[in-house]
């Protein structure tokens, strides 16, 4: 997994082989099958802990503010800005893997569902009651995935966007239903 994080993160997912990643740990492309049946098992297998870290320490970091919007600005700002950003861009490596799946292709969504119903947990916190029925079936949370895919592919292809921290803004104040000049 150190050889598959370093090179994926390095060079990225596209440029990345499973012979370099054998390579790097030092063991054969064979062993590799045995754990991983493709270099997607092995993205996947490197990423898991990598979200569940970064929403460990959200999730930590969220325990010490008080006001709910401020609150959801964390995460939107997490989502969109701190984890595209972070170990060279590297959510752009899960977006190259998952493109080049095809239909009927195998793909487990179970990161993607078990990433939802964590992050909309979090959310039951900063949303006002009126608002809860956008957590209803997890649905708030594929938004912000699908806001942290968009953001991460502009990262890795021209770098930090410079409207994110504005656009996470609004977006607050319109799942809020309230201004960011009003806290």
């Amino acid at each position: 997994m150190n050889s598959a994080f370093e090179l994926f993160t390095k060079q990225g997912y596209a440029k990345t082989t499973l012979k370099q990643i054998a390579v790097g740990a030092g063991i054969t492309t064979t062993n590799i099958y045995r754990y991983y049946g493709s270099k997607l098992d092995a993205l996947f297998a490197v990423f898991r802990p990598w979200l569940n870290d970064r929403l460990d320490r959200l999730e930590q970091e969220l325990s010490t503010i008080q006001y709910p919007r401020i609150r959801f600005g964390l995460i939107i700002q997490i989502m969109w800005r701190t984890i595209p950003e972070a170990d060279n861009g590297s959510m752009y490596n899960l977006i190259q893997g998952l493109s080049t799946l095809k239909p009927g292709d195998d793909y487990s969504r179970e990161l993607l569902i078990e990433l939802e119903h964590r992050l909309t947990e979090l959310l039951r916190d900063c949303l006002p009651e009126d608002r809860h029925f956008m957590l209803e079936d997890n649905r708030l949370a594929p938004m912000l995935f699908m806001g942290m895919y968009g953001f991460s592919m502009g990262y890795g292809l021209i770098g930090p966007s410079r409207r994110s921290y504005a656009i996470a803004e609004d977006y607050c104040d319109a799942i809020m239903g309230t201004s960011r000049h009003s806290e």
